[in-house]
Order: C-alpha cells, then structure tokens, then sequence
C-alpha cells in the first residue's frame, strides 16, 4: 500500500490554546496519552512517507458529532475549566474531509500533509487553509435554519432521521428535491475500495 489516510486528532495538541497558526507551527505536545499515540502515530506516516515514498493525508480531526448532538452543541457551547472549547464538527463535513482526502492521496506525490479538520467555520480559534489549499475543504455553518435539527420535525426530517412515517408523509416526501448526503459509511466503503483498510466507526 502506497497511499491512505490518517485518521488523527486535534488532540495531538495541547487544547488550551487561543489560536492555532498552522498545522506545522504547532507542536505535538499532548499532555494525554490519547493525544501522544496519536502523535506517534503521525510520525510513522511521516516517517513512512519519507523513507518509502508514501503518500499520507492526516486529518486532525475534533469533536465529529451526529447531526443532532452537533446542533445541541453549538445552541449550548460549553468551555472546560482550562478555557479549552472543542468545536463539534458536523458528520457531513467529516465525511466530506474523508473523501476529498482520499480523491487528492490517489494522484499526490509523496509525503505527508497534516490537516486541521474543525468545525470552526469562521476560523476564529483555527487557521483552516491549508485544508482548503491541500483538499479543498471547509466547514460549513450547519443550524437549524438551514438544516432538519430534529427528528419528527417534518415529513423529511422523519425519512432523514430514520423515524417512522406514515404512507402519505413518504409520498409526500419524494416530492421534494433529494439532496445527496455524504455519511460516514461512503467514506468507509471509498476509503476501503483504494486501500483495503476501514476507517474506524465514529462514536
């Protein structure tokens, strides 16, 4: 296996910073073990792509959320007692990082390229532009203006959410433009397909 993708952690980091400049200016200084194996872990696929001409994308990943917990989140922020506030991250733009990842690691030269990958959409707390230069990514504001918040909310919200449905609430929902939704199992199922692993499941 020549490419893939890593899935790391903003947890690499030590969390009770106000900024985070770039990717390559911040040290991996972790005061969790959770943090340290990931960090390990990005210096084998450097180290890897170094010596064996590897190509590896690391997504430092931050608080992935369903739909519903990451509405709950952003309605209700909390920050923990060192000041520290874990962006949630919306389940589409995960999965989104995870396939624009895997479509740029299948022509890249090699190496290995670190990425931010935070809900922080207005970049306030985290400097995102290397993800958007490296695989063209960006959060987007997910709220319940634009987006189903809860389940039973509507004919559509019930089909999205699993929930069931009456006969006519279908029907009536089929009227209704169909959106295609990236989720965590198309990631699974296109990262799979090019390198023969499986993305951890997300809880």
């Amino acid at each position: 296996m020549k490419r893939g993708v890593y899935t790391s952690s903003m947890s690499v980091h030590f969390r009770a910073r106000d900024y985070y400049p770039d990717e390559d200016a911040v040290p991996l200084d972790s005061p969790s073990v959770y943090g340290l194996t990931k960090g390990l872990g990005e210096q084998v696929c450097a180290y890897f792509s170094r010596w064996f001409e590897m190509t590896i994308i690391g997504l430092r990943i931050s608080g992935p959320r369903r739909r519903d917990d990451y509405l709950e989140q952003r309605r209700n922020p909390q920050r923990a007692s060192d000041g520290s506030y874990v962006y949630p991250l919306d389940e589409e733009d995960l999965a989104k990082a995870y396939l624009r990842a895997i479509d740029v690691v299948a022509g890249a030269a090699a190496g290995f390229q670190p990425l931010f990958i935070v809900g922080d959409e207005t970049q306030k707390e985290h400097n995102l532009a290397k993800a958007a230069d490296v695989i063209g990514w960006r959060p987007e504001q997910q709220s319940p203006r634009r987006v189903i918040a809860h389940p039973g909310t509507t004919a559509e919200g019930n089909l999205r959410w699993g929930a069931n449905v009456s006969h006519k609430s279908a029907e009536q929902c089929r009227l209704l433009p169909q959106k295609r939704t990236l989720g965590h199992d198309g990631a699974q199922s296109r990262f799979a397909a090019l390198s023969g692993l499986q993305l951890p499941q997300l809880h």
